[in-house]
């Protein structure tokens, strides 16, 4: 059992999506997943979305629609079910 390892993001200011990506390796996509992400742009929750299973053993991967401009801070937080947690900074440019 693998807590997440590492986040990247990425945010498209013309489609307004934001990727996420996290290191989470998984032998069994079944008991240890990213449960739920918490997003959060300058401080202030707009999202939380909850998972029930991994889709790669490698990790996992979202794209959140998602209002932001340059220079707000998006900040993603990513749980596990075995009761890790990470968060990943971005500032939209």
């Amino acid at each position: 059992m693998t807590p997440v390892q590492s986040i990247t993001l990425t945010y498209d200011l013309n489609k307004t999506v934001l990727h996420v990506v996290a290191d989470h390796p998984s032998a069994n996509w079944d008991r240890d997943y990213v449960r739920m992400m918490t997003v959060s742009v300058n401080s202030q929750m707009v999202s939380t979305l909850n998972y029930y299973r991994q889709t790669a053993f490698e990790g996992f991967s979202d794209d959140v629609q998602l209002n932001a401009k340059a220079g707000d801070v998006i900040t993603v937080e990513l749980f596990c079910t075995q009761g890790s947690s990470k968060s990943q900074d971005l500032t939209v440019t």
